[in-house]
């Protein structure tokens, strides 16, 4: 809706949603849309991960890259550039980066044994940002390693796109 505005928080360091009852401070500090908010104020967020994944600067040539989303918890990957925001070169380092406590299975490395088994398992590939097959010799699967029962459950759980919403 018009009525919602938003505002940089430099409390929770982020922007944030003003209530029905607050005014602006005034200085510049209302947006029509967190994404508004986000693209002036996000340099003076600490922490990158907090920020909408986004470009903050006009390209000159547009390449794969990895923003986390602080609401799916998943590193997402995007056509950007670097432009100091949320947007990291691998997604290796935007889950190392992004999901520290504790970090994400996906941030793990595979919980895999040199040797082949009869158990058909999946691990996350953070570098080639891909699940790949590894047939184990157990079945057990603790659910905070990286290694999956099914193609689709690795998949589901790191590997995301980012699709951008009508952020203005």
């Amino acid at each position: 809706p018009y009525d919602q505005w938003y505002f940089y928080d430099e409390k929770t360091d982020s922007c944030r949603l003003m209530k029905p009852d607050e005014c602006p401070n005034g200085g510049g500090n209302a947006f029509p849309s967190f994404f508004r908010c986000d693209q002036r104020c996000g340099r003076f967020i600490k922490d990158k991960c907090k920020m909408a994944i986004q470009n903050m600067t006009t390209c000159a040539s547009l390449e794969p890259r990895f923003g986390y989303n602080k609401d799916t918890e998943m590193c997402e990957e995007f056509l950007g550039c670097n432009d100091g925001g949320n947007s990291f070169p691998t997604a290796k380092q935007c889950w190392e980066t992004c999901t520290k406590n504790p970090p994400s299975r996906c941030a793990l490395s595979p919980d895999v044994t040199p040797w082949s088994g009869a158990f058909k398992r999946y691990y996350y590939d953070s570098i080639a940002n891909r699940c790949f097959f590894k047939s184990q010799f157990g079945h057990y699967v603790s659910g905070k390693s990286n290694i999956f029962h099914t193609l689709e459950e690795c998949n589901k759980a790191c590997i995301a796109y980012h699709e951008p919403g009508m952020e203005y």
